[in-house]
Formats: structure tokens, sequence, C-alpha cells
């Protein structure tokens, strides 16, 4: 918590430093135990069937949570419409390829078995393969990635609440800066609200909420997406337009409506607890203090004018407004 107080710049260099380190320490594994898989590990390639399959996707989801938390500085990252994107895809290309290797690995050295009941399967892989200095090397980039993750975690949620607190959407309060330009106050809250979590949830539950909180975000983002290239206002212009809209977003909130049940009841009912919090909040707090209309009522002018347009070129009342122009000499030709 303390080095997000110092600013972006200082919270940056103590997460490159740290992650650089871990994704050192991954590659170790692999490069160490790369020679020793074999292809019987593989075979059968899913033992236990293929309906774990949906639940374990979305569980892990959560590991691609740092993808939304670069777009919560764009306010302090020089020329944002280039870089975050670029940053974006660079991060999930390194991601899918580092995990993907790394899985190979383990699944390739640690006896099924072992693999299957075991909790630490990172560092039963590290002693197979490096050995028992190897278990202990990931056990320090297993710190490092919860450091990494808090600390990624508390800048970005801090920003998110200063530009909420900006728009009038929560408290004034929480958009005060320190002395160094951060705001401290989001930063003191985001850090209670994570170690009242940690120390109240078990290691599963903080996964699946998150992971579940994640594919929401995503979910919304990808409607967001949506309503806003539909909905014609003229201040929207961004740097950056989405390839292939728009399929990707439909395809995005499909896959979060599938995953978030596939987690078990608790996630559902924390979705829709998430939901109904955000309603009730507008609602009580948030309508009274916001003047201002929404791009979902521009989407829903569009659409009304378009249906409109349809029934009439339908009931040729477009047509007899020419001929009544035309009769009072507002309109010439045909």
């Amino acid at each position: 918590m303390l080095i997000n107080l110092f600013g972006a710049k200082e919270t940056v260099g103590f997460q490159v430093a740290m992650v650089a380190i871990l994704v050192a320490i991954l590659c170790a594994l692999v490069f160490k135990g790369a020679p020793q898989v074999t292809g019987d590990s593989f075979s059968p390639f899913a033992p236990f069937g293929y309906q774990e399959f949906l639940p374990t996707t979305a569980l892990v989801f959560v590991s691609y949570i740092g993808l939304t938390k670069v777009a919560s500085v764009a306010e302090e990252i020089q020329k944002p419409e280039r870089n975050i994107p670029l940053g974006m895809i660079l991060s999930l290309i390194v991601v899918l390829a580092l995990y993907g290797l790394v899985v190979w690995v383990v699944i390739g050295v640690v006896p099924h078995e072992q693999l299957y009941s075991s909790y630490t399967p990172l560092s039963d892989a590290a002693s197979i393969a490096i050995g028992p200095v190897g278990a202990i090397v990931i056990s320090i980039g297993a710190f490092l990635a919860f450091a990494t993750t808090a600390n990624a975690g508390i800048m970005s949620a801090s920003r998110y609440l200063l530009a909420m607190s900006r728009d009038h959407v929560i408290p004034h309060g929480l958009s005060r800066l320190s002395r160094f330009r951060t705001p401290k106050n989001a930063i003191f809250l985001t850090s209670a609200v994570i170690a009242v979590i940690v120390l109240a949830t078990g290691l599963e539950q903080i996964a699946k909420l998150a992971s579940t909180f994640q594919l929401l975000v995503f979910a919304f983002i990808n409607i967001a997406v949506i309503v806003m290239r539909e909905s014609g206002i003229k201040s929207y212009d961004p740097g950056f337009r989405s390839p292939l809209y728009p399929y990707a977003q439909i395809f995005g909130i499909i896959v979060a409506a599938v995953l978030i049940p596939e987690m078990g009841m608790l996630s559902s009912i924390f979705s829709m607890g998430l939901i109904g919090l955000g309603v009730a909040w507008h609602h009580l707090y948030v309508k009274h203090r916001v003047f201002r209309v929404g791009a979902v009522a521009k989407v829903a002018e569009r659409v009304a004018e378009r249906l409109l347009l349809r029934d009439a070129q339908t009931l040729g009342l477009n047509r007899e407004l020419r001929q009544i122009l035309k009769e009072k000499g507002l309109r010439k030709g045909g």
C-alpha cells in the first residue's frame, strides 16, 4: 500500500522489478522441466473427463485481471490510445505463452496421482525438475505473485474510485489527493477492503469471487462498447477502435454468461448481488447528484427513430408527407 502513496511512477517501477523476477523464475522452471516432459504424461489427455473444463476455465480467469487494470491508469500514461492497447495485446500474448508452457511442464513432470491431490503443483514440479532449491525459489515466486497482484490491484482500484468520485458517483472525499498527487483516501479504502476479504475468505472463494467479478467487468465493458458505438454521441471519439465489432463484444458477453454459473451458486448470487447493489446505489445516491442523459438513452432514441421510420415507410406516410410538402411549396420535384 505504502508504495502506491508515492506516485504511479514509483509504483510501476516497483511492479516491473517484481514481475521481471517472477517471469525469470517461471522461465527457469520451464527450461529445467521441459527436457523431463514425456508424452506419456498426456495420455490419456483427460483421465477424469471434460466435465471440469468450463469450471476450471472460469476459476483461472482471475489470471487475466491485469488486462483491465492497465486502463485504470490511462490518465498517467503517455499516448494512451496507442500504448494501452499495445500493452494489453503484448501482455496477453506473453501470459498465454508463459502460462501454457508452465502448465505443460507441471503436467509433464508431476505424476497424475500427486498432481490431483496437490495444493502446490508448481512447487512439486520445481522439486522434481530442479530439486529442493527449486521449491524454495517457487515459494519466492508465489510471494512475488501475491505482492504484484495486491500492488496492481490497489493502484488500479484506487484510480477507479478517483474517477467515480470526480463524476460524483461516489462521495467526493475519495478524490482527494496527497502531496504526492495520489488519491490517498481511495488507496486507504482499497487496502482496507482487500485486507478484510483476505482475512475473512478462503483462498478458493477469493479466486471464484475475483474471477466472477472479472467476468462481470469484461461483460459490462463489452456492453458499454456496443452502447457507446450505437449511441451516435458526437463527443465519443475513441483513439482506438476494437476490431471485429460487434462480434468480439457479443462473444465476450456470451462467454461471461456461460462461465459465471459454472463456478457454482455462490458466484451467481455474488453476480446478482453486485448488479443489485449497483442499481440500488444509482437510485439512492447517484440519481440525485448526477444530471445527464446516458448513452443508453441515446441508443433507445436512435432505435425508436429507426422503428418510426420503418413504420412510416411501411404505411406509406413518407410519400404522403412529400406530397403535402410539395403542395405547400416547401418541396420541389417529384
